[in-house]
């Protein structure tokens, strides 16, 4: 499954940033403190899981509606503001989201279905 069309909406919705120079050369979410890193490895879960119930795999039936729970705004607003504070342009991003992503599914998406309970309380917690 690919993520091309959300990280397509992201990079045309996230202005902030765009053209700064990069601060560190960041090329994995793994190099970020975790309190930095975990919102954006959430919005790229939730992008897994919300494909895969686009897809009707059962195993991802069991978490709610993501298109209606907002992670798609939550994908949005972690990735801009990633972007924003570590001056990273749009190709960086999307290099690190292509690469939590290639993680995530390396196990079947079972690691992205573990984050899930975790991640829906952040999503929660950011009240969109």
């Amino acid at each position: 499954m690919t993520l091309l069309p959300l990280v397509s909406a992201f990079l045309f919705a996230a202005q902030t940033g765009a053209n700064a120079p990069a601060q560190s050369e960041i090329t994995d979410f793994a190099q970020l403190p975790v309190e930095e890193a975990t919102a954006p490895r959430c919005s790229v879960a939730f992008a897994i899981i919300q494909g895969a119930q686009k897809e009707g795999d059962e195993r991802a039936k069991q978490w709610p509606d993501l298109v209606n729970a907002k992670a798609r705004e939550f994908f949005v607003v972690s990735m801009a503001r990633l972007m924003d504070d570590r001056k990273l342009d749009r190709e960086q991003i999307a290099q690190l989201v292509e690469r939590e992503t290639g993680r995530l599914q390396a196990d079947n998406d079972k690691t992205a279905n573990e984050m899930m309970p975790a991640c829906l309380l952040l999503l929660d917690a950011a009240q969109l």
